[in-house]
């Protein structure tokens, strides 16, 4: 995968545009973290080396991503209204931290087979 298609899927791994955003600066620091060997076999770094990625490489960085949007809502609290007003952590950190067990866990896609079969 090259860069260009790199960058778009992290964006969409990590949410980037939902707050808290992932700045393009963001973006383009942690999608260093998922650079492979190249096709001629140079590694990242390497003299001539040309930016490749794969959806596997790309969960490390998108773990970085989210953690970073995860410390950024740590303090958030959900207020929820009537006779006994209540806080509680904010449901963005739960979600957020399924997409990161998600990534670490190797889970990919989940293939809808049928309205009542998950492959």
């Amino acid at each position: 995968m090259n860069a260009t298609d790199a960058t778009i899927s992290l964006r969409a791994m990590t949410a980037a545009a939902v707050a808290p955003v992932l700045t393009d600066a963001d973006i383009a620091r942690l999608i260093v973290l998922g650079q492979v060997t190249d096709p001629t076999g140079v590694l990242p770094g390497g003299t001539g080396y040309v930016p490749t990625y794969t959806y596997q490489s790309l969960k490390r960085p998108a773990v970085a991503g989210l953690r970073e949007k995860l410390a950024r809502v740590m303090t958030e609290f959900d207020v929820g209204g009537g006779p006994g007003v209540s806080f509680a952590r904010s449901q963005k950190i739960e979600g957020i931290k399924s997409v990161i067990r998600q990534y670490q866990g190797g889970v990919g896609v989940i293939e809808l087979v049928s309205a009542s079969t998950v492959a």
